[in-house]
């Protein structure tokens, strides 16, 4: 769920170059780490496709409300903040908020952009993983806790996703879409 790549599909993997800066809009290339126009921090958008609707077509606005997993039905979904940010296909998707130390391991979903650090998300929250048609959640240890449906998770323990499930990551409310 990215703006539209080369095939037409608003649901993207892998963005084309240039692509936009989500802040201001301005176009840069794949690789380009700080926006020149607003200085804000580009290396999330490259791993994390968060979605703008001003760039989607009216007919795309109207798939995504319909059916948000007809191009691609292994895609799923974590809205946060009123932001959407996807995760395609299998595999497992690490969910925190940006670090700048060298050290800090890396995160494939990055909730700054949702007031992570105020709201309590650690910086390694949180995984979610895609098992077949099975997906899952674990606390990787955080400080403020991981809830589903108001259920808070024992760290480190995996624990089954349905689609539609409400998720709390400190005090930041989330839903995990997928099908």
């Amino acid at each position: 769920m990215s703006p539209t790549n080369l095939s037409g599909s608003p649901f993207s993997t892998r963005k084309a170059s240039p692509t936009v800066c989500p802040t201001c809009g301005l176009s840069f290339q794949r690789g380009d780490t700080i926006c020149s126009r607003c200085g804000d921090d580009l290396t999330a958008v490259h791993d994390t496709n968060l979605v703008d609707y001003q760039q989607l077509s009216q007919e795309q606005i109207h798939q995504l409300r319909n059916d948000p997993f007809q191009s691609e039905p292994n895609t799923m979904v974590l809205i946060a903040d009123g932001k959407h940010f996807v995760l395609p296909g299998d595999g497992q998707f690490v969910i925190g908020r940006a670090s700048y130390y060298a050290d800090a391991p890396e995160i494939d979903v990055d909730l700054s952009r949702c007031g992570a650090a105020q709201k309590g998300v650690s910086r390694y929250h949180a995984s979610i993983s895609r098992k077949g048609n099975l997906v899952y959640i674990t606390d990787l240890g955080s400080r403020n806790g991981t809830w589903v449906n108001g259920t808070l998770l024992t760290k480190f323990q995996e624990c089954q996703l349905m689609d539609n499930d409400g998720l709390q990551l400190g005090r930041l409310v989330a839903i995990i879409r997928f099908r």
